[in-house]
């Protein structure tokens, strides 16, 4: 049991040196005019998405906050700061990987919103923004403008998963 527990804990220690190199690695390397993802840096993505399915087969449970998820976020992070300097480029598919990148938008409402843009529930009516924003359009503001009170939040998601050769 002793062997075991060194085991686990080396595997650890190895994960979280992992994360910390790969701030030592270029994501993207240009190729004529485009960027593109550096084979090396779509093996790693390979090899962790590798080690996440082996650790998703050894136990039922996804257990977060190890060392593997730091070692996961530290990519994504990576794959986040690729897709956002590649302006339009959403997806990449590589030899090895398929990447891709997402952005989603969710109005948020504080105490300010008028209660015409809220639901009975005081969550926020998408349907009666969306429509005062599409009210609003005009050369000044070619997107609308949002109801006062109401914010713009984004949220970034990065995925991979083999590409399959068939």
């Amino acid at each position: 049991m002793d062997k075991i527990n060194k085991l686990f804990a080396e595997v650890n220690v190895r994960l979280s040196e992992l994360a910390i190199l790969i701030d030592e690695i270029d994501v993207s390397e240009k190729v004529g005019e485009d960027y593109i993802i550096r084979p090396e840096f779509e093996m790693i993505v390979s090899q962790v998405n590798q080690v996440r399915e082996f650790a998703d087969q050894v136990t039922m449970k996804r257990v977060t906050g190890g060392s593997l998820d730091r070692l996961e976020d530290k990519i994504k992070d990576k794959l986040k700061e690729y897709f956002k300097s590649q302006a339009k480029q959403k997806k990449y598919e590589g030899g090895i990987m398929e990447m891709g990148y997402k952005v989603v938008e969710r109005k948020e409402a504080d105490e300010t919103v008028p209660d015409e843009f809220m639901k009975v529930s005081k969550s926020l009516d998408t349907k009666k923004v969306n429509a005062y924003i599409k009210a609003t359009k005009s050369d000044e503001n070619p997107d609308g403008l949002l109801p006062q009170g109401v914010h713009v939040k984004t949220f970034e998601y990065i995925t991979y998963k083999p590409v399959i050769n068939g």
